[in-house]
């Protein structure tokens, strides 16, 4: 688990050095990528409480980043290194959480969405 805690280290220090840089060239105005990336994060908080984290999809994820967003607009040097950034990171959780769930199906299978109650 070491070399997640490191991904996520990594993270804070570049949010916090180059994200916090572009953000404040782009006037601390939020660009379509900002606007996209609060609605993953929206939707993978209202998934988790009732399906394992790794069931998440992170492939739509990415594929909405490019098809949901456009390539040009205002604050361009934002824009592009948001596209590169969560890009980078959607694509990265996206093989993650694949391995992840191919070893948690092959151990324990696949969870049963329904529930059984009796009386």
């Amino acid at each position: 688990m070491r070399g997640l805690t490191d991904l996520v280290q990594i993270k804070g220090l570049y949010e916090n050095s180059i994200g916090k840089t572009t953000e404040l060239l782009s006037g601390n105005k939020p660009t379509e990528e900002d606007r996209y990336e609060q609605k993953v994060a929206e939707e993978y908080a209202n998934y988790i409480p009732e399906y394992p984290w790794f069931d998440f999809s992170y492939t739509r994820a990415l594929g909405g980043l490019w098809t949901q967003t456009s390539l040009v607009g205002p604050h361009m040097i934002r824009k592009v290194e948001r596209k590169f950034i969560l890009s980078l990171e959607y694509s990265i959780k996206a093989v993650y959480s694949s391995i992840i769930q191919a070893g948690s199906h092959l151990t324990y299978g696949t969870a049963d969405p329904s529930v059984y109650a009796s009386r």
